[in-house]
């Protein structure tokens, strides 16, 4: 369901105020979710940048 559904909606006006609340709380949980993941793979590479930055030579041990 996406746009196109909703313009749909958009004329029945009231009566489909359930079905639009409904598209957007999904469409919410889903983006949630890929905003979690990407901030994993975000925290991840920071780890990574941080222990290129400490880089002496030696093995640096993976701290946070």
């Amino acid at each position: 369901m996406g746009l196109p559904a909703d313009m749909g909606w958009c004329a029945e006006c009231p009566s489909a105020y359930p079905k639009r609340k409904a598209m957007f709380e999904k469409w919410k949980a889903r983006m949630e979710s890929e905003i979690a993941n990407m901030n994993r793979a975000l925290d991840m590479l920071k780890l990574k940048c941080r222990c290129y930055d400490s880089w002496d030579g030696h093995i640096v041990a993976f701290r946070r």
